[in-house]
């Protein structure tokens, strides 16, 4: 673990210096109950869609792989805080980064996401196709989310394009 942490440092290190943008991310894979891996492709080539400002990805199914390991500048937390314990505050948060700075992807799996049965995201009402009074639902049916799309700076244009994905010599 040790190892993957000064790897990921050394990588956002140098992306930062590269100044190619404000928030960076990586791929991933999933621990399951038993401590077994699998690898997630997908997240290490995923470029974001507006859609995800239109669709709440638990209820379209979705699976907005770019919140895994998030690196930032300091300035980013300033312009919009993480706010914790509400649900889907990770994607909120990924959101307004996409809207409001340059995003991009390190194509190197870097973070191990714990899924278990009962796990928080796998829950009740936050099961897939399933409607629920939850905050970020709630932002999503009042069309917050979109007029956040709407009102996005020039600078995230590339955040939907193949630009996201970050190729860095390291």
């Amino acid at each position: 673990m040790a190892m993957a942490m000064a790897m990921a440092m050394a990588m956002a290190n140098a992306a930062a210096a590269a100044e190619l943008a404000d928030v960076y991310t990586t791929g991933m894979w999933y621990i399951d109950d038993h401590g077994r891996t699998a690898a997630v492709p997908d997240s290490l080539s995923y470029i974001p869609t507006p859609r995800l400002f239109l669709d709440d990805p638990d209820i379209s199914g979705a699976k907005p792989h770019l919140h895994q390991l998030v690196v930032f500048r300091k300035a980013v937390r300033e312009w919009y805080p993480y706010y914790e314990g509400a649900p889907g505050e990770d994607l909120d948060f990924m959101l307004h980064q996409l809207a409001l700075n340059r995003v991009r992807k390190i194509p190197i799996a870097l973070y191990g996401h714990r899924r278990t049965l009962d796990g928080f995201s796998r829950r009740g009402s936050r099961a897939k196709g399933v409607e629920c009074d939850c905050p970020r639902s709630r932002r999503y049916s009042r069309g917050s989310c979109n007029a956040l799309l709407r009102s996005a700076r020039d600078v995230a244009a590339a955040n939907f394009t193949e630009e996201f994905i970050c190729e860095i010599e390291w």
